[in-house]
């Protein structure tokens, strides 16, 4: 048997078109949810019926679809059609204007491509396409801590003990018969592989740090917004002590632990200053926000009450509709995956991490 630590991952998806229930039977019978790759919203439905008609390339006819306007409850798309000015001009005219209705859903459309729109509206209306694919592919490499080998993506490792997950949604594309293929290769367990995974990660988690720093720098007033850059940093943190078990003394990983550790300082005084909020160190010196602990004992109720694992967005979702826990925070899952990283970061033993933002009980051997 080959000596492997985990297996490349990439994939090709043409352009498809399938339906939510074929996708939805087939992300059920090898073990994924509905939410990982999720019916589009009524606005991408819209979105993507006008983009349909884009045609920036053609020598003749063609086309640019742009958003013309957009309020709280309204969005336009206009369709500009080529049209020549003069004998030594050529614009731009929109000729086709599409008109959503955020809280109803209601679609108005005027113009050349009125008929046209619609029946591509209604196509895709309950389908999933390409973009809902890749969506979810991206998705499954994240669950399964997957770092890109190379800095404009396309190709992924993934460790050998999420490798599982991988073929699973190898299975996924298999049963939706699309066309999409995910291909899987497994990686020599040699020091060169090992040094150069570990150097995918430094890249990886050092571009995220600097990308989710300048994201809190440009945030004024919402707190909710620095909360969801708090919970990025606590996935970086994961990502580190997976690799650290993967990878070993190949995983020089003090000087990335220092600049997360200084990113969860900035972003808590970013975070303490919008909320006005006391904070308290934790056992090891990270502040930690006060208040948690109600939280976390809802949390704990709705994993028990389960019998099994649940992602954060889960347990957030329980513990509201429950009423176990209802608190101000305005987004409730980022605020509680925050508060499971840093109770587990404080060396609390209550509870476990079984996968990516997947949360189980310690005491628990059928969740471990």
């Amino acid at each position: 048997m080959e000596n492997t630590f985990g297996v490349n991952v990439w994939w090709t998806v043409p352009g498809l078109r399938v339906s939510g229930d074929t996708a939805r039977t087939a992300l059920s019978a090898h073990g994924f949810e509905e939410r990982d790759m999720p019916n589009p919203s009524r606005r991408a439905q819209v979105s993507r019926a006008a983009y349909h008609f884009q045609n920036r390339r053609g020598k003749s006819d063609r086309r640019i679809t742009e958003i013309a306007g957009e309020n709280s409850n309204t969005v336009i798309y206009g369709i500009l059609g080529q049209e020549a000015k003069g004998e030594e001009e050529v614009g731009f005219e929109q000729n086709t204007t599409i008109r959503l209705t955020k809280d109803s859903g209601r679609v108005e459309v005027e113009g050349d491509l009125k008929d046209d729109y619609l029946e591509q509206l209604a196509a895709l209306k309950g389908a999933v396409t390409d973009q809902d694919v890749r969506t979810f592919l991206r998705r499954v490499i994240r669950m399964c801590y997957g770092v890109a080998k190379r800095p404009s993506g396309g190709i992924y490792f993934v460790p050998d003990r999420f490798k599982g997950i991988v073929e699973s949604a190898k299975q996924v594309l298999a049963a939706m018969g699309t066309g999409a293929r995910l291909y899987v290769e497994r990686v020599t367990n040699g020091q060169q592989e090992r040094q150069q995974v570990w150097e995918s990660v430094e890249l990886s988690i050092e571009s995220s740090i600097d990308d989710t720093l300048e994201a809190v720098e440009r945030i004024e007033k919402r707190a909710s917004s620095v909360q969801s850059q708090e919970g990025k940093i606590g996935q970086l943190n994961e990502l580190v002590e997976v690799y650290k078990q993967v990878l070993g003394e190949e995983a020089k990983y003090e000087e990335i632990t220092e600049k997360l550790s200084e990113a969860e300082k900035a972003i808590g005084a970013k975070l303490a200053k919008l909320q006005g909020q006391v904070v308290a160190p934790s056992t090891n010196g990270t502040p930690r926000k006060m208040g948690s602990s109600k939280r976390l004992n809802a949390a704990e109720k709705v994993i028990r009450e389960a019998g099994k694992a649940l992602d954060f967005r889960q347990i957030a979702e329980l513990v509201k509709s429950k009423g176990y826990y209802i608190g101000r925070a305005k987004n409730p899952a980022i605020s509680m995956n925050s508060a499971l990283v840093q109770d587990l970061k404080a060396g609390n033993s209550r509870f476990v991490r079984v996968g990516s933002g997947l949360y189980g009980l310690a005491t628990s051997t059928e969740l471990a």
